[in-house]
């Protein structure tokens, strides 16, 4: 038995950051809430997996809610959603997340995976190949190897603030606010790094192995998006995913960092609304 609930898009986000026309919500489902927000309409949908933070507003997600119906998820145990009382594999998330997308009356759907949120994204889809229409990633967490990071130091330290479920650890190093993203400051980013570190304790990806087997013969159009200036990852992760799932297409984004979406919201706006156009024909 599942249950929805609604609330009202927040009319003052507008000022400081996009996402004010986003509605929210969560969606009860094998005993998990799962949060959402949603705008746009039309048939073409676009669900999309978020980072490790959890879903945000987004000025590219404001763009595409223009042209279609965009739908964010916020798994159980990311962002501000109820905490899990159990370690969760992402492939059984996945399936939580399949069930609440149903719920939300979706059917078949473009599919979108942000950081983190790119390996839920791609067990979604090899689990239910039939509901994807295409799927894309940002800057996505998937089958990433040392040589691929721009700094295997902060990803240690990362780990290190994990295991001590230690958020306010000093030791990791914090990037000047973007000129597009103006509300990230100071207070914003440990906000942030409490979100991740919770969600990190209880998430796991064991199973990667078997993930990366069954994306070698992959049928579903795929698009993996990274940015030229990412700050997680080099742009040789791109010849990573061709080496995994050769059918992917990759695109470097000049001028990005590892969050596209509001960086360079208008290229990746461009990039995913050409790729779905193609694949519809």
């Amino acid at each position: 038995m599942s249950r929805i609930s609604h609330t009202s898009p927040d009319a003052a986000a507008a000022v400081e950051k996009p996402g004010a026309s986003f509605e929210h919500g969560t969606v009860e489902v094998f005993g998990h809430s799962v949060g959402f927000a949603s705008a746009g309409t039309g048939e073409d949908v676009l669900v999309i997996c978020p980072g490790s933070a959890g879903a945000d507003g987004s000025w590219a997600k404001d763009m595409l809610a223009e042209k279609m119906r965009v739908v964010e998820l916020n798994p159980p145990g990311w962002g501000t959603t109820v905490s899990l009382d159990h370690r969760m594999d992402q492939r059984e998330l996945a399936l939580v997340l399949a069930a609440a997308i149903g719920e939300l009356g979706i059917v078949r759907y473009h599919l979108h995976g942000a950081s983190m949120g790119g390996v839920t994204a791609l067990w979604l889809a090899v689990q239910h190949p039939e509901r994807v229409v295409t799927i894309s990633f940002e800057g996505g967490m998937n089958f990433v190897r040392e040589e691929n990071l721009v700094s295997p130091q902060n990803v240690r330290i990362l780990r290190e603030m994990v295991a001590r479920n230690d958020p306010e650890g000093s030791g990791y190093p914090r990037a000047a606010p973007h000129p597009r993203k103006p509300w990230s400051d100071d207070d914003y980013v440990r906000g942030q790094m409490r979100k991740r570190i919770s969600m990190m304790r209880m998430l796991s990806n064991k199973h990667e192995a078997e993930l990366e087997a069954r994306v070698k013969d992959f049928q579903i159009p795929a698009l993996v998006l990274l940015g030229e200036e990412d700050e997680l990852l080099k742009p040789n992760h791109l010849e990573r995913w061709k080496q995994v799932c050769p059918a992917a297409r990759t695109l470097l984004i000049p001028g990005a960092a590892h969050d596209i979406q509001n960086t360079e919201p208008e290229q990746l706006v461009e990039a995913l609304t050409r790729f779905h156009a193609e694949a519809a024909q």
